[in-house]
């Protein structure tokens, strides 16, 4: 059974209005955006609550997510409908750094102290930009940008996320849960889709800048196969960090190992409910004769919808199929 609990600033004390809340969701997302809670409420005259009120929702009392009220709505049978989101929103406002010589983890603190964010449990990963100037970014678009550096140069899948109110970076490894999903097993409804539509490309060129020659040095990897086989997906990308030679060849390895490939991926659609599950875990899969493949493997979630109507708990989930 679900728990809402609400701090209003107006009444000055926490509320417990779970009795009043007709129906909830919560969606998890492994990158690009905040995880966000919506419910709808039932109006009496003993609650009140405003933009930017805390709400904390848990699941047979486990916390599930810690929110900040950004919309609310009303119609005309005095319902409710609420719209809060971690903390993770307020990084979509936007601010200039300069970074020299500083790991993922000083990173992120940096960005999270001048946002006033809470900070958690930071994973200290082995990645160190030499240099790096953002100009009028969003604090999202920032630290993502490094988390992908990071992936790209380590070879480990990362997770950047909203852990009950503190901010957190850990390793996908270590989000592992201990649930089979299979379709004798939660798994009834499911789509399949392999695409060379978004992260594809079979030509990768990374362009050096030369202070020297004033022209940039190119570095190119290619896959003539795969070029016959899709047709040219080429990505262009000015480096702009102080990186030597050796290192541009490293990153241009593990960038075209990610993306010379096709991609996989499967949405699960009205499952049996799992407390807690999120994007950024791993969940194993056992689903044959799918497509072009069968599963019988560990499986990354993309995003996931929670969706609780009184007892029932079900949920909608988007994997990549590596």
């Amino acid at each position: 059974m679900y728990e809402v609990h609400l701090d209003s600033r107006s009444l000055k004390k926490r509320l417990n209005i779970t009795n009043i809340v007709k129906d909830a969701s919560i969606s998890f997302f492994r990158r690009g955006t905040a995880s966000k809670l919506e419910f709808t409420v039932l109006k009496d005259d003993l609650i009140s609550y405003g933009e930017g009120d805390t709400v904390y929702f848990y699941d047979n009392n486990r916390p599930i997510i810690k929110g900040y009220v950004f919309t609310k709505t009303q119609n005309e049978k005095k319902e409710i409908g609420t719209i809060a989101y971690d903390q993770l929103r307020y990084l979509k406002a936007k601010q200039s750094f300069e970074f020299i010589g500083k790991s993922l983890k000083d990173i992120i603190i940096t960005v999270a102290n001048y946002f006033q964010l809470k900070v958690g449990y930071i994973e200290d990963i082995p990645y160190i930009t030499p240099y790096y100037y953002h100009e009028a970014e969003s604090g999202f678009d920032i630290i993502d940008y490094h988390v992908g550096q990071a992936k790209i140069q380590t070879g480990q899948e990362l997770v950047f996320y909203d852990d009950f109110g503190e901010l957190s970076l850990r390793k996908a490894e270590d989000l592992v849960i201990k649930y089979v999903i299979g379709t004798k097993s939660f798994a009834t409804k499911y789509n399949y889709k392999t695409d060379i539509d978004n992260d594809t490309y079979n030509v990768i060129k990374l362009a050096s800048p030369n202070e020297v020659t004033g022209k940039a040095d190119i570095y190119m990897a290619k896959d003539d196969n795969n070029i016959n086989r899709w047709g040219m997906l080429q990505r262009y990308e000015v480096i702009n960090e102080n990186l030597n030679p050796a290192q541009i060849k490293e990153y241009l390895k593990l960038l075209f190992k990610y993306h010379n490939k096709l991609f996989r991926t499967l949405k699960l659609n009205d499952t049996l409910g799992i407390p807690g599950l999120r994007g950024g875990n791993t969940l194993t899969f056992d689903i044959l004769n799918i497509g072009d493949i069968s599963l019988d493997k560990k499986l990354l979630v993309d995003a996931v919808v929670h969706k609780y109507k009184g007892n029932d708990h079900t949920m909608n989930l988007d994997l990549e199929v590596r």
